[in-house]
């Protein structure tokens, strides 16, 4: 496995199976984490929440992982609409959700757009995959489940 490089260049560090399962492990017991569990997922495969704690810790509990394959507001907030328990995200993620929320929540006219991402996660955001309705109404009402919930 590599490091993400954010103190100085990526280095490679050797972990056991035996490591990633006792850390996987104290995850789960911290969160709670069971094989009830539905998690929505858009994180990259290449990082490694999104590879180990997402897909490895939802495989190692027998949990549903949904993968949507990129990350976009309205894509994430149908998918925590259903019967999802779960969101793993990174900050970038959480304010763009937070800013496509936004208006549903306090009924200004039309929702902003999702707020340009500042970090590397700007390449794998499709801003285009979410639904392309342009009122308010019709975008919220694609995601009230969500939103509500949260309101």
């Amino acid at each position: 496995m590599f490091t993400s490089g954010t103190t100085g260049p990526s280095k490679g560090v050797v972990l056991s199976a035996r490591a990633i399962a006792a850390n996987l492990d104290a995850l789960a017991a911290a969160w709670s984490w069971s094989a009830e569990d539905v998690l929505v997922h858009a994180l990259p495969l290449f990082h490694v929440h999104g590879l180990v704690v997402a897909t490895l810790g939802s495989l190692r509990r027998g949990s549903e992982v949904r993968h949507l394959g990129t990350f976009a507001p309205y894509a994430v907030a149908n998918a925590l609409g259903t019967d999802a328990t779960m969101l793993f995200a990174v900050p970038t993620m959480y304010h763009r959700l937070a800013d496509a929320a936004g208006p549903c929540l306090t009924g200004s006219a039309t929702p902003a757009p999702a707020s340009g991402a500042s970090n590397a996660y700007e390449d794998i955001a499709e801003p285009a995959r979410d639904p392309p309705p342009s009122t308010r109404a019709s975008r919220c009402s694609a995601a009230s489940g969500w939103w509500s919930a949260t309101g």
